[in-house]
């Protein structure tokens, strides 16, 4: 499954493009969702539905167009393919919900 990216120009409203490549390419099904930048890592991290696997995976970016999977099983054994999963970080801890 491929997950191709758009980019955009501001304001957000207007001038999206496709980008050229993959953003997330690999042998399983993947659903990309948010998209959340690091500070002390100083990468872009994403989560995805991984519904070959049934679980939530994490890939990373250090500009928001090469993009390598970290952990495509980053929470498994989810009997709902871990569906819209959201990364978020709130008072200095990362948090990752699923459906």
């Amino acid at each position: 499954m491929t997950i191709f990216g758009v980019q955009y120009n501001a304001p957000p409203d207007r001038g999206w493009v496709k980008t050229g490549s993959p953003v997330i390419s690999g042998p399983g099904s993947y659903l990309a969702e948010n998209t959340v930048y690091d500070s002390v890592t100083q990468k872009f991290w994403i989560v995805f539905s991984n519904f070959t696997d049934s679980a939530v995976g994490i890939a990373k970016s250090d500009d928001l167009n090469t993009w390598s999977i970290d952990n495509a099983t980053l929470i498994s054994g989810i009997p709902s393919s871990g569906n819209a999963p959201h990364i978020m970080l709130s008072g200095g801890t990362w948090y990752i919900y699923y459906s």
